[in-house]
């Protein structure tokens, strides 16, 4: 429910003159934002500063490029959501072997 209705409203905010060029809101990003909020609501369901975090790591991680890493709000492990994080855990296991 509230996954879907994020979805809508960063549609709609999207029709806005100011949020198009570089950095735009796009169909493709809305997705895979929406995606992650799902997530981070469903994984958390039972403490709200868990989800809030969550959610914030979710919205970082999306912004996140290969010029500006913003993984540092993403759950580290090897059992991360986040491939980046799970890829330097499985480093560190690497270098202590």
């Amino acid at each position: 429910m509230y996954k879907k209705r994020l979805g809508s409203r960063l549609r709609k905010l999207k029709k806005n003159k100011g949020l198009c060029g570089k950095g735009k809101l796009t169909d493709k990003f809305i997705d895979k934002l929406q995606n992650y909020y799902g997530i981070a609501i469903r994984s958390n369901v039972g403490s709200i500063e868990k989800m809030q975090s969550a959610v914030i790591a979710a919205f970082f991680h999306c912004c996140s490029s290969n010029r500006n890493l913003m993984h540092g709000q993403c759950p580290d492990g090897k059992d991360s959501w986040c491939r980046y994080k799970r890829a330097s855990s499985d480093k560190k296991q690497d270098l202590e072997k």
